[in-house]
């Protein structure tokens, strides 16, 4: 029997305390070098990839479930579905100055019965809609459904997330979860001061793109061959950090960095500097299946004799992990959403010196994070800001 699953849109581990926050982080960074090989801009939301492996997690039992704990850094007791009661509690609360949207939906085929204790899961801790379509008598209708609640939840920037192939007559079961986040700058960048510039994509290759500007006190940290970037959003909870390599021509060698244990600490050697910051307007979209990726981390029996008794007394196979995610940066904020659907078929004083001259001319990394939950929303690489 197919599940599919799509999402929208990431030091020693506790399993005590705090496991999701930890999990979803060390999930973005064990995901980076498996997804970075795909070429030009990138884009994924390491929170909805980890929240919607975490819905089929409930309900794996034995040798699948030693694997999801593996690779999502969760307890296999189960105890990470009320941290993320809380984290999603949280997000989805009016009482920001920002929109983090996080919702899941399941739908199932209809005469499919689910055990009690995982559809309590789902609801309780989850927040998730329950739904049940006719995948074996309308498949495409029930295609047309889920992709119309995606559109709904991320605010029309995901669409067309699943296609008619991936939704055949076999498919019993369709977990997704869909995340969102729209948010001011805390400083906005003068529109007036935007200005056509040289982006430097390759040594063969310089675009003309648009170039925005902004001095103020940011965090910041340099190393040798990069700088480092902390844009606060308005609310001062959320934050974009930006990797932009020294070498025009040195992302490679960055991402080769770019990993869990380096980026902990540049978080925290980050210090206040005034910083002068030219950086480019970007938009663009990024989808993947992801079952290659999620079989070479660790998750394997899942694609084909996994245990997913926990579920119910039919035999499920995943059959596919989709994420598509989108991403809008100008002058005033970021937009961001992403969607992942499975089938189963303290800081120093600024200092006062002249500002550190920082200019995103080339292509760079950057990171949206909440840090008050400190969770990696998104991960990303900027090649060219013009596509």
């Amino acid at each position: 029997m197919r599940i599919f699953l799509m999402t929208l849109f990431v030091c020693a581990l506790s399993l005590g305390e705090s496991q999701v926050p930890q999990g979803i982080d060390r999930f973005a960074f064990s995901m980076f070098p498996k997804v970075a090989t795909k070429k030009g801009n990138l884009l994924y939301s390491s929170s909805s990839i980890h929240q919607g492996l975490a819905l089929l997690m409930a309900g794996s039992r034995g040798a699948t479930l030693d694997e999801f704990s593996s690779v999502l850094s969760l307890s296999k007791d189960f105890t990470f579905a009320k941290e993320y009661r809380d984290i999603i509690s949280y997000w989805n609360s009016a009482d920001h100055p920002y929109q983090i949207l996080s919702a899941n939906a399941l739908w199932t085929q209809k005469g499919i019965t689910l055990q009690a204790d995982y559809l309590k899961i789902l609801r309780e801790d989850f927040l998730s809609a329950m739904n049940q379509v006719d995948f074996a008598a309308a498949p495409d209708k029930a295609k047309d459904t889920i992709n119309t609640w995606v559109e709904k939840q991320t605010n029309s920037k995901i669409k067309d997330l699943l296609s008619v192939e991936m939704v055949p007559p076999t498919t019993k079961l369709i977990l997704v979860n869909a995340v969102y986040f729209k948010s001011a700058w805390l400083n906005i960048f003068d529109k007036n001061s935007t200005t056509r510039e040289k982006f430097f994509k390759t040594k063969k290759t310089t675009l003309s793109v648009p170039m925005m500007k902004n001095e103020g006190t940011y965090n910041y940290l340099s190393r040798g061959d990069f700088d480092l970037v902390e844009l606060p959003y308005r609310g001062q909870d959320t934050a974009m950090d930006l990797i932009i390599p020294r070498q025009k021509f040195g992302l490679n060698a960055l991402e080769k960095t770019f990993t869990y244990e380096n980026f902990s600490k540049w978080m925290k050697d980050l210090k206040f500097e005034k910083v002068e910051l030219s950086l480019p307007r970007f938009t663009f979209k990024s989808y993947f299946q992801l079952k290659d990726v999620l079989t070479a981390l660790g998750i394997k029996s899942a694609f084909g004799e996994g245990d997913f008794s926990g579920m119910g007394q039919e035999k499920f196979t995943l059959s596919e992990v989709v994420h598509k995610s989108f991403i809008n940066v100008d002058e005033f904020g970021t937009e961001a959403a992403a969607a992942t659907a499975s089938v189963m078929m303290s800081a120093s004083a600024p200092d006062p010196k002249k500002p550190k001259i920082v200019k995103a001319d080339r292509p760079f990394l950057f990171v949206i994070r909440d840090t008050e939950k400190n969770v990696i929303l998104f991960v990303g690489r900027v090649d060219d800001p013009s596509n």
